[in-house]
């Protein structure tokens, strides 16, 4: 099977650093929720009701979004969480590497997924923070971490075909995945590759 990379941006503080531009026009760029406010990815995916009307009264063109199509997209799948009886918020994390994947991308590098990183504080951070959509009530705390790594680990292992890639910085402690198809690299080698690709 070929390659066909797709780049997720999520917005944890560990991807503040990353010039975003050095992976314009490298591969697709699926966005998540505020990113917009900063820079222009290819898709922009959002899942919460007040972040997707903040972008579709912006100037972000609306072709270009992917919001969920029924009421069952907005919410993590049954088959996650067998016998339970109400279903955890979906994330625009995971549901941009649901479409990104629709779209046949079976490479996802993902950039900003700060929920992997076995830090208490270090793990909850958004570099929008404060900002309008992302006051108090929205913000993740440590323990949503657990529920969104089984989240992921199901998720991988319904998409076998699919190698899913995360960059954080090699200090940062890890959390430990058993996914056979999920990576960990740092942001040097994300670089290293990228500049490898391009020449």
């Amino acid at each position: 099977m070929n390659s066909n990379p797709a780049f997720i941006v999520g917005n944890g503080e560990s991807r503040r650093n990353f010039d975003l531009n050095a992976i314009k026009d490298v591969s697709p760029i699926f966005g998540c929720n505020a990113l917009y406010r900063e820079f222009l990815s290819d898709w922009l995916v959002a899942v919460d009701e007040k972040m997707i009307d903040e972008i579709s009264s912006s100037d972000y063109p609306l072709e270009y979004t992917l919001f969920p199509r029924s009421l069952a997209e907005e919410y993590e799948p049954e088959d996650c969480h067998p016998g339970r009886s109400s279903l955890p918020k979906n994330n625009s994390g995971m549901y941009a590497m649901q479409r990104a994947i629709e779209k046949n991308y079976n490479v996802l590098i993902c950039i900003g997924f700060d929920f992997l990183i076995q830090d208490r504080n270090l793990s909850c951070t958004n570099v929008f923070a404060g900002t309008q959509n992302y006051g108090p009530e929205t913000h993740a705390v440590f323990e949503d971490n657990i529920g969104r790594i089984h989240y992921l680990e199901w998720f991988a292992s319904k998409h076998s075909n699919v190698n899913f890639i995360f960059v954080l910085e090699d200090e940062f402690p890890k959390v430990k995945i058993e996914s056979k198809n999920i990576f960990m690299i740092s942001y040097n080698t994300l670089k290293l590759n990228i500049h490898r690709d391009t020449q």
